[in-house]
Order: structure tokens, then C-alpha cells, then sequence
């Protein structure tokens, strides 16, 4: 029980005493999650979220506790991709995955997280897996900028692009308890206030033997407002 403050004082000749009640501190208010829109790919229709960007007979896209696009034996050049169904203010987000399994780490495959422009695929922000190498790439007007690092499954889980003030920074890390280990910073070309998301996996130039299958998993979306 909070107690009263009693304060004696002395007004015109009269003892007069106050009475003050201790007002408890407010607590401030919750943070908002840092998360806004998580999916971990159980318990829902694909469609509800993501929609199919791109695959067809040749292609699996399937949801079963995990998101796995999967490419076909002898696959010639082609994707399979789903788009989440909204865009986004990402100022001052984030988008991040967890990557259970890219494609088979032979040539001409590869499998993505990618940030790009509203309906133009030729600008955009992406990590990508392919030849045993992660690239971390600005791409602007169809022509890649990026940097590499020989990729290590272990270490690299977990996917993350983000808005960082002026700049776009792409991140890994290996558990949802390490801490993002930066693997690029630069400016930001491309403004961060209408942008879809899209994962995919494919193959290019002649195909491959065997692409395989590649697996997305606890898809976080963090800071960024639904348009």
C-alpha cells in the first residue's frame, strides 16, 4: 500500500497540514513487437499469404511447415517463386528468412531472398545462393552490385535485409539467438517506399542435372507498414 506524504506547514496563523497521496509511476508503454508479420509456413493456404510469381507443371510449390520450391530433374533455364500478396513501406525495416536447405550446389542453379521494386524485377536488393557462394547484390537497372562469401550452411541460416538510414545492409546469421553479422552496407539506390518481397529458387543458362529442392522457413517482416 502506497502511503500518504504528510507535509505541516504554518499559513496566516493557522497550522495547516497537507495531505499528498503517492501516485504510483506509469510504466511505459509496450514496445510494438519488432516483428510485425511472421510466417512460419504451417496451418495456412499458401495463397493467403504469397502468391505464385512464376513455375508452373514443372515446378512444386508446396507448404507443409516449411515453404519448399522445388525444381525438376534436368530443368531448363526457369524459376519457381512466390511474391508476398501486399507491398510494403519498408523505411526503416527489415525482411529476414531462415534457410533451411538452398539448391543442389552444382552450377547454373540458384535460390533467393529478393527485395525489389514494385513490378520492376530489373531493381532490387537480394541474397543469393548459387555455385556455393552467397552474393549479396544491389541490382539497378538489370546490372548486378554486390559482393560474395563462400557459402557456409551452418553459419549462414539465417537471411536479413534491412534499412539502416541512407543505406541497405544484408546480413547472416546461424540461430535466432546469435547476433546479425553484417556481410554488406551501401547506400540505399532505391528507395525503400514500395517494395515487394519474393523468394524463389531456378535454374539459368543451359539448366542443371539436378537443381533439387530449396527450403524457407520462419519469414519475418520487422518495422515496415502494409500499402
Amino acid at each position: 500500500m502506497l502511503r500518504p506524504i504528510v507535509i505541516a506547514g504554518l499559513l496566516a496563523g493557522c497550522d495547516v497540514v497537507w495531505s499528498v497521496d503517492r501516485v504510483p509511476p506509469r510504466p511505459p508503454d509496450a514496445p510494438p513487437p519488432p516483428c510485425s508479420i511472421t510466417d512460419d509456413f504451417t496451418g495456412m493456404q499458401l495463397a493467403t499469404t504469397w502468391s505464385e510469381h512464376s513455375g508452373g507443371a514443372m515446378f512444386t510449390i508446396t507448404q507443409d511447415d516449411e515453404l519448399k520450391l522445388g525444381l525438376p530433374v534436368l530443368a531448363m533455364p526457369g524459376e519457381a517463386s512466390v511474391l508476398y500478396t501486399r507491398a510494403f513501406d519498408m523505411v526503416g525495416g527489415s525482411i529476414e528468412v531462415e534457410v533451411p536447405q538452398v539448391v543442389n550446389r552444382s552450377g547454373n542453379i540458384e535460390n533467393y531472398i529478393r527485395l525489389r521494386k514494385t513490378g520492376d524485377d530489373g531493381n532490387n536488393y537480394t541474397i543469393r545462393y548459387g555455385d556455393g557462394e552467397l552474393a549479396f547484390r544491389v541490382r539497378v537497372n538489370s546490372a548486378d552490385q554486390g559482393q560474395t562469401r563462400l557459402y557456409d550452411a551452418i553459419n549462414h541460416r539465417f537471411w536479413r535485409i534491412s534499412n539502416e538510414g541512407e543505406n541497405v545492409v544484408f546480413s547472416t546469421r546461424a540461430t535466432t539467438d546469435d547476433e546479425w553479422f553484417v556481410q554488406r552496407s551501401s547506400s540505399a539506390v532505391h528507395r525503400f517506399d514500395n517494395l515487394e518481397i519474393m523468394l524463389a529458387a531456378g535454374s539459368y543458362e543451359t539448366g542443371a542435372q539436378d537443381p533439387g529442392l530449396a527450403i524457407y522457413d520462419t519469414f519475418k517482416l520487422c518495422g515496415a507498414r502494409l500499402l
